[in-house]
């Protein structure tokens, strides 16, 4: 929300502040001659579009089959039947295909888990299976959020809670869809990939995002909505150096993407 601050001083406004609006605070004072009052905290025009991911570098798929990943079958990045989660900013510049965003699905007996955009049905969606295969399979959609646009950025974040084997997958912050998912995801050798997989869950295919990638995370535990509140940041992207310990329990691997060339480098290392 814009704000800007004026005084007039003998008949002439000044302009004083013009600037962005980051957080509304509602309290009381100590006294009883005070009613309540609002604290307003705001940044100015340069620091908001400093912060924008307007300015900010991250990974632009061409529209070719290129892709990012790490060594062949990461333990730190198997899963099995235990809690974990996965975040990541989005941005697709065709949505006319599958579009994978984060998987470690290589073959018809190492299909583990995938967060994409699902053509067939105008969502993003998170599959897993328990075995490998696609008889083990279950999926959920982002029916709560809807259809994605085109050059549009999104952050999507999806968990397994192994205790309640439940599947979750929420859009910038939004309320979660969920599923119910027994077994947890396959621990196979699958290459883990972003932008790309091998065997997609849905089409079987090897399809590749057109479009563009943010900062990107995975964790080995459940993300709370507050947790995913605080790295949506209201619409920000934030980066590595910015993540409290808070938000780094359980994270197993984190990349920025903003590297302008070369290898796009692991911050958990």
């Amino acid at each position: 929300k814009r704000l800007n601050i004026r005084a007039t001083y003998d008949a002439v406004t000044y302009d004083l502040f013009t600037g962005f609006v980051e957080n509304w605070e509602y309290g009381f004072l100590a006294s009883k001659d005070v009613g309540p009052i609002a604290t307003v905290t705001a940044v100015d025009l340069f620091k908001n579009l400093a912060r924008s991911e307007l300015t900010d570098i991250v990974a632009d798929f061409t529209g070719s089959p290129n892709l990012l990943t790490s060594n062949a079958d990461t333990a730190v990045l198997s899963m099995g039947d235990i809690d974990f989660s996965l975040a990541a900013w989005v941005y697709f510049d065709d949505l006319g295909s599958n579009r994978p965003i984060v998987g470690k699905s290589d073959n018809s007996t190492n299909e583990e888990y995938e967060l994409f955009f699902d053509y067939a049905s105008s969502r993003i969606a998170f599959y897993i299976s328990s075995n490998g295969q696609a008889t083990g399979q279950a999926g959920v959609l982002a029916n709560n959020f809807g259809a994605p646009a085109v050059n549009t950025w999104y952050f999507v974040v999806a968990t397994y809670n192994a205790a309640t084997d439940t599947m979750s997958l929420s859009v910038n912050a939004g309320t979660p869809n969920t599923a119910s998912k027994a077994g947890g995801a396959f621990d196979g050798v699958s290459f883990f990939k972003l932008g790309n997989v091998s065997y997609d869950f849905v089409t079987f295919g090897g399809p590749y995002i057109d479009g563009r990638m943010g900062p990107v995370g995975v964790w080995k535990t459940v993300l709370s909505t507050a947790k995913i509140t605080s790295l949506y940041n209201d619409g920000r992207m934030i980066h590595y150096n910015e993540l409290s310990s808070y938000l780094k329990t359980g994270l197993v691997g984190w990349w920025d993407l903003t590297e302008s060339s070369g290898t796009r480098t692991d911050s958990m290392g």
